[in-house]
């Protein structure tokens, strides 16, 4: 009897425990009924919506496809290079066109940016734009390595000039946009090519034409004095027009040999050539204030130098209202400027020389109106000239000496000898320009902009100093 007990309540306990849970299945689907319709008409309509529902998401997907796929197609036909660069900087898309201006066959699966392209200049954009979050832009040229060392003309024809604009994505990715600058670079080429010719035609007869005006300034009547001297300044006007040219275009095909580097002390060749311009600021009441060392000793072409500071000066004057002062400051960079100063010019000229000194800023302030906005982009263009009436408003300008600068600090140069006669540049647009270019053959370079403090234009040099 015992096993026939044991065998029903085992029966018992079974039918119990199958009852418990078809009672709490029909509790959940009673749970589950509420948010059906109770109409079978009603319930048809659900299923015929939820039907419609998939449909309507698979079009969404392939319209969402078919949009990739008109993206990839407008990529692959765009005459620049695209690339997409992920977190750990692998190359995850791109198109034909970049990996041509990148002379870069194929890519095998997902790789590293600089395993695809050895770019030192690209890997920094990505990393430029990666840290600020913001659109970044930057020009070299790429060179690779030839395949054949033997090839003389491979350097030459397989330099790549480069600008490249990178711009953060989602997911923190990064999109970088390739130009090819070749064409701008052979355009603009060719354009001083023929601008240093044309000088080069007129040069000769612009000297023979001053020669005859200064002959017909003894020979004519006195009433007619005034339209020869009106000959002479415009042809002299002319002829120093041409040399800048032939000038601007010799220091930027040849720096090297346009160069004749020897030690040259800045701060004496700012007082020459402040008393070069002496009478023409006295003609305004203009004063000079320098502060800085009494000598600063550096490696380079005394009179290329001594025309960059006597085109500064001269913009500073010509710009300047009457009773003004002009402030000069000389400024060794401290060792942390000048690391982050060589390293921007590393990134900035492609053929920049390494400098084992320090470097040298110097300053040139003006208390006037400063550079209009949209000014400040060109002025260091060829035959650009600003807003002709960027005038001085001595209202703005309360004190003559910036407050930081100490009267003992300063030199007062305007109680020397009277200088020569000036030859400063007249207007022609190439004086600025031809400053950046003397800059840069030194290996420096030169910054515009409005100080923050008085509003005056403030440019800035910042020059090398060789190791003593």
């Amino acid at each position: 009897m015992t096993p026939l007990v044991a065998f029903l309540a085992g029966c018992l306990l079974g039918l119990g425990a199958f009852g418990m849970s078809q009672w709490r299945l029909r509790q959940q689907l009673q749970s589950l009924s509420q948010f059906l319709p109770v109409n079978p008409l009603d319930r048809l309509t659900f299923h015929r919506d939820l039907k419609r529902c998939f449909q309507e998401q698979q079009e969404i997907a392939q319209d969402l496809e078919q949009q990739i796929k008109s993206y990839e197609q407008v990529l692959e036909t765009l005459p620049v290079g695209f690339l997409q660069v992920d977190l750990e900087n692998q190359l995850v898309g791109y198109n034909a066109r970049a990996l041509e201006l990148l002379h870069v066959a194929s890519v095998p699966g997902v790789r590293q940016v600089l395993e695809v392209a050895r770019s030192y200049e690209l890997d920094q954009l990505i990393d430029q734009v990666r840290r600020t979050q913001a659109l970044c832009q930057r020009e070299w040229v790429l060179l690779t390595v030839p395949p054949d060392r033997e090839s003389a003309n491979h350097w030459q024809e397989s330099a790549q000039p480069l600008r490249g604009i990178g711009f953060p994505l989602s997911n923190r990715h990064i999109g970088v946009v390739l130009e090819d600058r070749r064409e701008v670079l052979a355009l603009t080429q060719e354009r001083d090519r023929w601008t240093s010719d044309v000088a080069h035609e007129f040069k000769t007869p612009l000297t023979a034409i001053r020669l005859v005006a200064e002959t017909l300034e003894h020979r004519v009547e006195e009433d007619l004095l005034p339209w020869v001297s009106r000959l002479q300044s415009e042809v002299i006007r002319l002829s120093s027009l041409v040399q800048d040219i032939l000038e601007l275009s010799y220091i930027a095909h040849s720096p090297k040999q346009a160069m004749a580097r020897t030690s040259v002390d800045i701060a004496q060749l700012i007082q020459q050539a402040w008393l070069n311009l002496e009478l023409v600021a006295q003609q305004k009441d203009l004063s000079l204030f320098y502060q800085g060392p009494d000598q600063v000793v550096i490696k380079g072409d005394p009179a290329r130098l001594y025309r960059v500071f006597q085109n500064l000066l001269d913009n500073a004057i010509k710009h300047s209202p009457c009773q003004e002062t002009i402030v000069v400051a000389i400024h060794p960079l401290p060792d942390s400027a000048a690391r982050a100063q060589t390293k921007l010019l590393s990134q900035s000229q492609s053929r920049t020389e390494a400098r084992s000194g320090g470097w040298v800023e110097i300053e040139v302030i003006d208390r006037g109106a400063g550079f209009p906005p949209d000014v400040l982009p060109h002025i260091f263009k060829r035959f650009y000239r600003g807003d002709e009436s960027r005038a001085r408003s001595p209202e703005r300008n309360a004190a003559l000496v910036p407050p930081e600068f100490e009267v003992g600090d300063f030199r007062d140069w305007s109680s020397q000898s009277a200088p020569p006669e000036s030859t400063v540049n007249q207007g022609s647009g190439l004086g600025l320009a031809i400053v950046q270019q003397i800059v840069a053959a030194h290996g420096g370079r030169i910054s515009a902009s409005n100080h923050p403090q008085w509003g005056g234009g403030w440019l800035r040099l910042h020059l090398p100093v060789p190791e003593r």
